[in-house]
């Protein structure tokens, strides 16, 4: 029977959340306020990671004057070459982390621009429809093109934390970092979302004609609250890949997109504390049972019961309280009750 680890379990779970509240709070601020059925929120998390292992051996390696002939053969080679050298040059290691998320970032919003536009002006459905199918494209190419990211293989990512130690000291630090930089965008985005822009974002969801009827452009208003959206999912697949050390196209499959959708539901669309309840909730339960699978035999594949717990807890949410845990948060009638109190 395997020895359970604790501290390392706790610390998986809480890394994973990271990256899940960067990514779900793009959706809130999509799906929940804007209203904007983004089905194929796997496109833009996978852009990110797929960039970072197309470009962050390649880089590196040109900075560091190493050659190389077939990239999907030799990418492993160079990636133990590459960790050695990051690990006794923490400035190159901080830049390139920094260089490689922003352009990360950077092709998610160039993503998201190049579909909305075309598509944008059309029911909902079709955009969401169009990113779903420009996802699944996405995913085949990484899958089927060995020079892009390693083929069927997938594509190893060079160590940005090498500089930090090994063991349990490392990894805290590692999540130090990944807790500022969820907690920086979740704070960012709770704050835009409760100024005007947020409450521009919600009429538009409510009452779309009305709001044109004000003078509001309300396609390029759509277009850019899912660009904003789109540098979260970026980010959250720079995230991904820096910390998984390995990306394979067949980790992006559509119902990574579903899963944020059941995040967004339990915790509550709309409220921006939706996210934080959600990631957690779906984190400690799919990580509990992948780590009771090595603690018990089971005449099945125990991972598919996460799949069932969830599909429950969804069945029961949409039945009992569809807006989730938290209700959506109401400006005016918070406004309304200080005053009141007052």
């Amino acid at each position: 029977m395997m020895i359970f680890d604790l501290p390392r379990f706790l610390i998986d779970a809480l890394m994973i959340s990271c990256i899940y509240i960067v990514l779900s709070t793009s959706l809130n601020l999509e799906y929940g306020y804007a209203g904007i059925p983004n089905i194929g929120k796997v496109l833009f998390l996978a852009t990110g990671s797929f960039t970072v292992a197309a470009l962050s051996i390649r880089i590196t390696a040109h900075l560091l004057g190493l050659s190389y002939g077939d990239y999907s053969i030799e990418s492993r080679i160079l990636v133990t070459r590459i960790n050695e050298a990051l690990d006794k040059d923490p400035l190159l290691s901080i830049s390139l982390f920094a260089l490689l998320t922003a352009i990360a970032v950077a092709s998610s919003v160039a993503m998201a621009f190049a579909l909305s536009y075309p598509t944008v002006r059309l029911r909902e459905t079709y955009l969401g429809v169009t990113l779903l199918v420009a996802g699944e494209i996405l995913r085949y190419i990484g899958r089927y093109n060995e020079n892009f990211i390693g083929g069927t293989l997938g594509s190893p990512v060079i160590d940005v934390f090498g500089w930090m130690g090994v063991g349990l000291g490392r990894d805290i630090r590692v999540l130090v970092v990944y807790l500022g930089i969820a907690i920086s965008c979740w704070l960012i985005i709770k704050r835009m979302l409760s100024s005007p822009y947020g409450r521009l974002l919600r009429a538009i969801r409510d009452d779309e004609e009305a709001s044109m009827s004000l003078g509001k452009d309300v396609n390029k208003i759509r277009v850019y609250a899912l660009a904003l959206g789109s540098a979260l999912a970026g980010l959250a697949g720079a995230m991904y890949a820096f910390y998984i050390g390995h990306i394979d196209s067949g980790d992006f499959t559509p119902d990574k997109t579903f899963l944020v959708f059941l995040m967004i539901i339990i915790g509550g669309k709309a409220n921006p504390y939706g996210p934080l309840i959600g990631s957690l909730f779906y984190v400690i339960v799919e990580r509990t049972i992948r780590q009771a699978k090595y603690l018990f035999k089971a005449p099945f594949d125990i991972n598919y019961l996460a799949m069932l717990i969830l599909g429950l807890v969804l069945m029961m949410f949409m039945l009992f309280r569809p807006t989730g845990l938290l209700n959506e948060r109401n400006d005016l009638e918070n406004l309304h009750r200080k005053l009141k109190k007052a």
